[in-house]
């Protein structure tokens, strides 16, 4: 691990950059970008809400956010698959983004005490990396995953007070190619991480829930390839010209708050909260190297604050419609033209910032069977920071919009 660091730290040196300072900027940012999650991904159920259900529960997703959610099953087990279709800025993308199954632990169906539990087990596609652009000379391009999956339980006692337990395994993989007149930078990242979650959902009144969650930080450990080529053929002799290194860092706590209000017999409506600080991102290791990341991401990173509403409502006696809202706010500062200047960033940066999601979609139950369809439209606001040298410096605008559908089937019992 030492010998890795060290030889980072010659080759980066080598290349006429200033060393720490700009490649703690490069690293930084790939931590950022390797521990976001999408605001709106799992069934379609959950997705056509914005992911607003975590005080209302009683989907496979709800173990993402609240595994108490999981109590809410009293009636009958399912399983489901949703596959999921995207377009992005004329790209289009098939991948399968949840599946899962609830599967309740006996129903005493006493009025007090312990009524019933439930466990469940989901995979969450959580982010998507392909991203593609250019700028005068400058090619930038990225492409991988992050998927999650997660194991949960709840508890249903006096069907008035929820509790649950949840595990979530990340893996994924990342890449990142960056080329200019001066040469080209790839990464290959392949990513491993672990959290635990616990939440509680409490009816207040016979029509009206409460929710909370809390997430522990997510360990995230990467193995890492590196691999530089000039086009200056003096620059690549009698050096190596790739680097392998191990490295993991400690993600954000995230906090989870949610209101449940049933409107009649027919309609409820879900708001929720989470917050996450990014600012608290932490590198693990205690090399000298990562002084400058945590001073970094000190600097430049925020505290994210997300917002969701979703609403269902049931027009007929087997379909039900759904909507709902969310916005995130950004989690990174673009540096200042003066923090630029007279740096050559040698790996291409995203900052992502603010993301405002609309969504919308319906639900068909046929005896055992269910089906649900989403669409969930995405603005995300986010700078490209290019690759370039001569200490000239361009922040240029790569805000993006994504469309994407997606349909879930299952089975109840």
């Amino acid at each position: 691990m030492k010998n890795s660091i060290i030889a980072l730290l010659l080759t980066v040196a080598a290349c006429e950059v200033h060393g720490q300072t700009d490649d703690a900027m490069s690293l930084s940012n790939r931590y950022l970008t390797l521990s976001l999650e999408d605001a709106v991904s799992g069934s379609a159920r959950y997705s056509a809400m914005a992911g607003a259900r975590i005080a209302i529960g009683e989907d496979i997703s709800t173990i993402r956010e609240n595994p108490a959610g999981l109590g809410l099953y009293t009636q009958f087990s399912e399983v489901g698959v949703t596959p999921a279709f995207s377009l992005k800025d004329g790209n289009s993308n098939i991948a399968l983004g949840n599946a899962g199954g609830v599967f309740i632990i006996g129903n005493n169906h006493k009025a007090s005490g312990f009524v019933s539990s439930a466990i469940g087990f989901s995979y969450h596609r959580l982010r998507d990396f392909d991203n593609k652009a250019n700028y005068n000379d400058s090619k930038f391009n990225e492409e991988g995953y992050n998927g999650m999956w997660s194991a949960g339980y709840g508890a249903n006692f006096g069907n008035r007070h929820f509790f649950g337990l949840g595990l979530n395994f990340i893996y994924g993989n990342y890449e990142q190619n960056s080329t200019n007149l001066f040469g080209s930078n790839t990464f290959k990242t392949s990513i491993t991480g672990m959290s635990i979650k616990a939440g509680t959902v409490l009816k207040l009144m016979e029509n009206f829930n409460i929710a909370f969650a809390l997430h522990s930080p997510t360990r995230y450990n990467y193995e890492e390839t590196r691999k530089e080529k000039s086009n200056q053929p003096d620059e690549n002799d009698g050096r190596k010209n790739y680097i392998d290194m191990e490295h993991h860092q400690w993600g954000p706590l995230k906090i989870d708050a949610g209101l449940g209000w049933y409107i009649g017999s027919k309609s409820v409506l879900d708001i929720e909260y989470s917050y996450q600080d990014y600012s608290a991102i932490n590198a693990g290791s205690s090399y000298d190297y990562f002084n400058d990341v945590k001073d970094y991401v000190e600097t430049y990173m925020n505290s994210c604050h997300t917002i969701r509403a979703g609403f269902e409502t049931k027009p007929a006696t087997r379909l039900k419609v759904r909507a709902g809202l969310a916005y995130t706010t950004s989690p990174a500062d673009t540096p200042s033209e003066e923090d630029l200047q007279e740096k050559d960033i040698r790996f291409s940066l995203i900052l992502p910032h603010d993301a405002l999601y609309v969504c919308a979609g319906a639900g068909y139950e046929y005896q055992w069977l269910f089906a649900d369809l989403a669409y969930v439209y995405k603005h995300q606001k986010a700078d490209l920071l290019p690759t370039v040298s001569g200490g000239n410096y361009n922040v240029i605008d790569q805000s993006t919009n994504t469309s994407e559908i997606l349909l879930t089937v299952g089975v109840k019992f």
